[in-house]
């Protein structure tokens, strides 16, 4: 859902490397590259720069990832399928679905990453620039919790997410900044104070101006300051708050419902298969093992099977030896009928 919002594209891998709408971006930069513009207009390192500055080169990052999805997939909760279904076939089958879910997963989330921190940053869509009354709904609903708050520091109504940790306006000259224009950077205004209780908690987010007069006016001020300039907000954030960031609860509500619908269906259509567990219509599926060779009566062969643990008298169209595996055709009284089972053949018809 953020995908289409961002880029159009419903597949998150690909929106991730495409072009972003013209209602993002009447230029249609590519995401990341829009990214990376926005995430260094407020003074944080480029969001690709970790392959540009050669921190971590792309092979590395792939082995990571590799041996993430290797290291999930030989868990216990995956390998403990092959004692748990009947067959071989439904534990390979098993292992491919949590192999493919496995993968979804992780070559998902580094998409969401990069559409999240777009959501928090952006000017437009998250938090910079904007007024106390055009904060976004999902701010308003996490700022209680103290671990996203802003507080309006220099008094311009405005919010500023960014990386400077002074309390001063930092000027990137222009051979500093990636486009070869001078910026100037203000300082952090939005940061976590989960660790203040949660009585002055509430009095610092409600009323910032009556907390700094109450506590030491100027020197209040400069505590704010420094607190912006040592935190920002908590990491966990971007994962709590994404849903309300992008709107997704009619997407997740929508495939929630979708899902138990797909789930049923396929759960009734599976029942309809199920051969019966119990009573002389089991038998009909059952194999028997012939006790004994089956001798000739009234143009019938007649002998004794094992069938379900118990001894039974048998009749058979055609000659049978001892030992030999034998499918139930019915049930006639104390006698069942039965036939061999055909090399090969699994004797489940």
């Amino acid at each position: 859902a953020i995908s289409i919002k961002l880029t159009g594209n419903p597949i998150p891998q690909f929106g991730l490397g495409g072009q972003v709408l013209e209602t993002v971006d009447a230029a249609r930069p590519f995401l990341l590259e829009k990214l990376n513009a926005i995430n260094q207009d407020f003074g944080f390192a480029s969001y690709t720069g970790t392959f540009v500055s050669s921190q971590w080169s792309k092979l590395n990052v792939f082995c990571v990832a590799l041996a993430l999805m290797a290291g999930t997939a030989g868990l216990p909760h995956v390998i403990i399928r092959f004692y748990t279904v009947k067959t071989v076939r439904a534990a390979r089958w098993s292992a491919f679905w949590a192999l493919l879910f496995i993968a979804a997963l992780y070559v998902t989330a580094p998409a969401v990453a990069a559409f999240a921190r777009y959501y928090m940053v952006d000017d437009v869509a998250g938090l910079n620039g904007r007024q106390a009354s055009e904060l976004p709904s999902w701010y308003l609903s996490w700022k209680k919790s103290g671990l996203i708050c802003w507080f309006d520091l220099n008094g311009d109504g405005k919010v500023q997410l960014t990386a400077n940790t002074s309390s001063e306006p930092l000027v990137v000259p222009p051979d500093q900044s990636y486009d070869g224009r001078q910026k100037v950077i203000l300082p952090n205004e939005v940061f976590k104070i989960d660790q203040v209780p949660t009585e002055a908690r509430n009095h610092m987010i409600g009323d910032t101006e009556g907390w700094i007069r109450d506590n030491g006016g100027p020197a209040a001020r400069a505590h704010l300051l420094e607190l912006g300039g040592v935190h920002q907000p908590d990491r966990d954030i971007i994962v709590l708050a994404t849903p309300e960031m992008a709107e997704l609860y009619g997407w997740i509500i929508a495939l929630v419902a979708a899902g138990f619908i797909l789930w049923t269906v396929l759960r009734l259509m599976s029942l309809r298969r199920h051969h019966p567990v119990s009573g002389r219509e089991q038998m009909g599926f059952e194999k028997a093992e012939a006790l004994d060779r089956f001798h000739d009566s009234e143009g019938e062969y007649r002998g004794h099977v094992r069938l379900s643990g118990e001894r039974w008298n048998a009749v058979s169209a055609t000659p049978i030896h001892a030992g030999e595996v034998l499918q139930v055709l019915a049930v006639e009284g104390l006698t069942v009928r039965v036939r061999a089972v055909p090399q090969g053949d699994n004797g489940d018809d």
